[in-house]
């Protein structure tokens, strides 16, 4: 319930606030901050329209000794799930700026934070030891956020990703008190055009006017209890006669912000009118990526059918307008005069029956893996475009029982690992193993749980790959010469998709002989000369170089 909820994060605040000041030696100020930060995230997610009313209920606290760290926190988390961030990069987000803010206070009467520099500094060491880069670029920012006007540094170009959130994070909490639209101005202002799209969602939710919101007092009395990005739900008081109406915008100013507790007490009374707006996700369903959409596996089903009509096919995909449109837009570019393709039949005609299964799903999986963003997420799927396309290209272009498609497909289920890597997720940069290129398991110069190929055969058997599909996924940790002669070169063009992956876009040099030797039996297996590798890397050029001149 978000009444116990709300008021238990406050003890727990008001605990872990003490202890990470005070720095007890047996209390854990990193862990306390985490805690802190996934009880948020949990919060927020599951009672959205709660967590907006309590960004302003805190500071009207009398449990809390400072609203300061919880509220920045509390921000960063709407914000930061209103903007799709994975939430395990959230909550090392959220848990450092909870942190930090445990050792500042905000003076009104100057308009300035202050921090305590020998907390911060104790705090700093603690962040070293324990290596955590997104944690101490955040404290980083403590001189700047402790000037009068540090929103103008926003247009930094020193200034990273998670510094930004910190400052905006920090100006909202500290300027915010009725109408939120005078406070994004200032920030979009001074903000750089790359983070635009980011900001251009909250114009709608939260928007201007939150819940929780006093906005008319004569001749009726209008408090807003709930809000999508479409509608308010407000409730009408008139001659003490209280009644729940739905308006599509609020134009009216907030002249003050209810107590968790009244708006938790009103919205009670009005539980069953305000149901549709409550159950409203601001950041969108999150779909799991261990196993396809339900809407996917019917469509594998149909195509595995012997009598199966094109026309029944394609009416099903017409129906799910992302695999629709990704299907025309492949037809379209894979024409050879390159003409539009407008209709689900023409596009699956385009690649039979056998193609079109490979090509959604590999739709489905790319849509599940990029669904959220980490600092790394785009670096992460590069990594997987260049493999899957160039894959499809080497397919296409030698003697192999592999389609362009399954070939595409295969790899990117080879390497959707990397998007499930929690380490991964709070890094400033990608750590790449140069050596054994070959071999799918040491990528990344991190400590995994699993090796890549396990978690990569569960995921190919959960979204029901064939049977062959698996078999080539779970052979890719060994050189194609250790495998049966018939899968060699299916091997070949996945493992040389990754080796020259791998090469363009980490290390130029082939780095040891293993991978050498992998490359050879690649190129021997395929019939491709060395020279030919440079026809490749012209194909892909697009994805390998920066479009931005400098």
């Amino acid at each position: 319930m978000a009444k116990v909820e709300y008021h238990q994060l406050i003890q727990q605040s008001q605990i872990a606030s003490k202890a990470i000041v005070r720095q007890a030696k047996n209390h854990d100020g990193v862990n306390a901050a985490l805690s802190i930060a996934k009880r948020l995230i949990h919060f927020s997610r599951h009672h959205p329209q709660a967590a907006l009313v309590a960004v302003n209920s805190l500071r009207q606290e009398s449990g809390l000794s400072s609203p300061l760290p919880l509220r920045t926190a509390l921000i960063t988390t709407v914000f930061g799930q209103r903007s799709k961030l994975n939430d395990h990069y959230l909550q090392h987000l959220v848990a450092a700026h909870y942190m930090l803010f445990c050792t500042g206070s905000y003076h009104k009467d100057t308009q300035t934070l202050h921090f305590e520099k020998t907390l911060v500094q104790g705090l700093k060491k603690q962040l070293a030891k324990r290596h955590l880069k997104i944690w101490q670029d955040i404290f980083a920012t403590y001189p700047v956020l402790g000037r009068p006007g540090f929103i103008k540094y926003l247009q930094s170009p020193a200034l990273k990703e998670t510094q930004w959130w910190t400052l905006v994070s920090a100006f909202i909490s500290t300027r915010f008190t009725d109408s939120f639209f005078p406070v994004m101005r200032k920030i979009a202002l001074h903000s750089p055009l790359q983070r635009e799209h980011i900001m251009r969602s909250w114009i709608k939710f939260p928007g201007d006017i939150w819940p929780g919101a006093q906005v008319a007092v004569s001749p009726e009395s209008l408090m807003m209890l709930a809000k999508t990005d479409r509608h308010c739900g407000m409730m009408k008081q008139k001659q003490g006669e209280r009644k729940f109406v739905i308006r599509e915008q609020v134009t009216l100013p907030a002249l003050r912000y209810l107590s968790f507790d009244q708006w938790y007490e009103l919205l009670q009374r009005f539980d069953s009118e305000s149901e549709s707006l409550m159950a409203y996700q601001p950041g969108g369903r999150v779909y799991p990526l261990n196993h396809p959409p339900s809407s996917l596996l019917a469509i594998i089903d149909l195509l595995q059918r012997p009598d199966l009509e094109v026309d029944v096919l394609s009416q099903r995909i017409e129906g799910e307008a992302a695999f629709a449109n990704a299907l025309k837009v492949a037809a379209s570019n894979d024409n050879r005069l390159q003409l539009p393709v407008h209709d689900v039949k023409q596009a699956i005609l385009t690649f039979g029956l056998d193609r079109v299964g490979d090509m959604l799903i590999r739709e489905a999986l790319v849509q599940r893996l990029t669904q959220n963003y980490f600092p790394l997420s785009q670096m992460c799927q590069n990594v997987l475009d260049v493999s899957a396309n160039l894959s499809s290209l080497i397919a296409a272009e030698t003697n192999t029982s592999l389609s362009p498609q399954a070939a595409g497909l295969i790899s990117s289920f080879l390497l959707a690992p990397l998007f499930s890597l929690p380490a991964l997720k709070v890094l400033p940069r990608f750590i790449h193993n140069n050596h054994n290129l070959h071999n799918v398991n040491e990528l990344v110069g991190l400590k995994t749980a699993h090796p890549f190929l396990d978690f990569a055969g569960e995921l190919a058997s959960n979204w029901h790959l064939p049977a062959s599909h698996r078999a080539l996924i779970l052979q890719m940790g060994q050189l194609p010469s250790q495998s049966a002669s018939s899968q060699q070169s299916d091997i070949a063009v996945i493992m040389l998709s990754l080796i020259w992956t791998r090469q363009w876009l980490f290390c130029p040099q082939l780095p040891d002989e293993a991978s050498k030797e992998a490359e050879r039996q690649c190129l021997h297996l395929l019939s491709i000369s060395t020279a030919e590798r440079a026809k490749y890397h012209e194909k892909l050029s697009h994805l390998l170089y920066s479009t931005v001149i400098t």
